[in-house]
C-alpha cells in the first residue's frame, strides 16, 4: 500500500481538532490563541516528517529510487553508475612546415568546448586530441572546425576534425538507464554464458567509454560462436581501441568453449524525403528530431525498417498535420517507399542532414 501523505491543511485541522476535543470549557479555540499557533507549528513539523517518509518509501525500492539512493541499490549488485567520458579523435592543423605544436595545446569548438593535443606535432600532420570536459558536448563530426586558443606563429588558427570525428564523449549515466541495468541484473541471474550475460558484460563495462546498445547473435559464424555488436550513445560507432577493450572484457568472462567476436555494426545511412504540412522550419526541426530519436532508440542490427513506424515517428512531431514520404534512400541509393530489410550486421542510422522536404 502506498504511503498516503496528508496535506499541511489536513494535519493542521487534525491537530486543532485533537486539542479542541480535550478542551472542557464551553468555547472553541480563539483565533489568535497560543494553542492555535502551536497547532500550526506542529502541523508544519509533522508535514516535513511525512515528506521524508514519502521520499524513503520510493527510495527503498530499485524501481523508484533516484540519485545516490539508486547508487546504493547498484552497489548491492556490484554495479556502479557509468561515469561521464571524454571525446577523443584527431585533427589536422595547417601552417608552416616544421612548426611545432606542443603537447597540451588547447583548441576550442564553436560552443567553447576545449580540447588538448595528446602529443607534440611537427607540421604537417595530424595529432590526437582529447576533450578537456567529459560529456556528449565534446563529440564533433568529421570536418567540423576547431580554433586554437592561444595563437602560435606559423600555425593557422583553425583545424578540421579528421575522418571519424571526435567520439566517445558521454554524460554521467542517467537514473533511468542505470535503473534498467540494475533491474536486468536482478531479474536475470548470471548463467555462465546466456544471451543476457553477454549483454550485461558489454553494457556494464567500466572504462573510458560507455557502451549504450548491444546486440548478440549466437551461432552466427557456426557452432559455439557468439557475434557481439555494440554502439555508444547518440549513434556513435565504436573505434578499434574500444572494440578491442570490449573483446578483452568478453574473453575474460565467456565460457572456455565459446568463440565470442566483438565488432561494430556496419553503418547504413538512411535518407528520407517527404512532403510536409505545414512545411515550416519549426515543424521541419521537430520532424528531424523525432526521426533521429526513433533511430537512436529503435534501430536494430539486421532489422526490417517498417515504413509504418517511420510514419508514426513523423506524426509524433509537434505541429505536424500531414506528410507523405516520397522517397527513401540507403547509402544515397533510392529504395522506394516500402519496408527495408538490412543484412547481417547492418544498422540503419539517420542524421538531420539526411531528412529533406519537398
Amino acid at each position: 500500500m502506498a504511503l498516503d501523505r496528508p496535506t499541511l491543511q489536513q494535519l493542521y485541522s487534525r491537530i486543532e481538532g485533537d486539542i479542541l476535543s480535550r478542551v472542557t470549557v464551553g468555547w472553541g479555540i480563539l483565533r489568535r490563541s497560543f494553542i492555535k499557533v502551536m497547532a500550526r507549528v506542529f502541523a508544519a513539523a509533522i508535514h516535513l516528517t511525512y515528506g521524508f517518509l514519502d521520499f524513503l518509501s520510493t527510495s527503498i525500492f530499485a524501481t523508484t529510487a533516484e540519485g545516490s539512493y539508486l547508487d546504493e541499490h547498484g552497489a548491492v549488485w556490484g554495479l556502479a553508475r557509468l561515469p561521464a567520458t571524454f571525446a577523443v579523435g584527431s585533427i589536422t592543423p595547417t601552417g608552416t612546415p616544421g612548426t611545432n605544436i606542443p603537447m597540451g595545446t588547447v583548441w576550442k569548438n564553436a560552443d567553447g568546448v576545449e580540447y588538448t593535443t595528446d602529443a607534440l606535432l611537427v607540421l604537417p600532420g595530424s595529432v590526437d586530441v582529447t576533450a578537456s570536459t567529459a560529456g556528449v558536448n565534446g563529440n564533433q563530426d568529421a570536418g567540423d572546425i576547431l580554433t586554437i586558443d592561444t595563437p602560435i606563429a606559423g600555425v593557422d588558427d583553425q583545424a578540421p576534425v579528421d575522418t571519424g570525428g571526435l567520439t566517445g564523449g558521454g554524460d554521467v549515466e542517467s537514473d533511468d538507464h542505470y535503473r534498467a541495468r540494475i533491474l536486468e541484473r536482478i531479474q536475470y541471474t548470471p548463467q555462465g554464458g546466456s544471451y543476457t550475460d553477454y549483454e550485461g558484460w558489454v553494457l556494464n563495462y567500466q572504462g573510458a567509454f560507455s557502451p549504450d546498445r548491444v546486440w548478440i547473435f549466437p551461432a552466427q559464424g557456426g557452432p559455439g560462436t557468439v557475434q557481439i555488436y555494440f554502439m555508444l550513445a547518440s549513434q556513435v560507432f565504436p573505434n578499434a581501441t574500444q572494440i578491442s577493450a570490449i573483446q578483452d572484457e568478453i574473453d575474460k568472462r565467456a565460457p572456455v568453449t565459446a568463440i565470442p567476436s566483438v565488432d561494430k555494426p556496419t553503418q547504413r545511412e538512411v535518407g528520407i524525403e517527404m512532403e510536409l504540412s505545414p512545411n515550416t522550419s519549426a515543424v521541419q526541426d521537430a520532424v528531424k528530431a523525432s526521426l533521429v530519436a526513433y533511430f537512436e532508440d529503435n534501430a536494430d542490427v539486421s532489422m526490417t525498417l517498417l515504413k509504418s513506424q517511420l510514419d508514426e515517428a513523423i506524426s509524433l512531431a509537434t505541429g505536424e498535420v500531414d506528410h507523405v514520404i516520397t522517397d527513401i534512400e540507403v547509402e544515397s541509393v533510392s529504395v522506394g517507399v516500402g519496408n527495408i530489410s538490412f543484412g547481417t550486421g547492418e544498422l540503419p542510422t539517420i542524421k538531420n542532414a539526411d531528412i529533406t522536404f519537398v
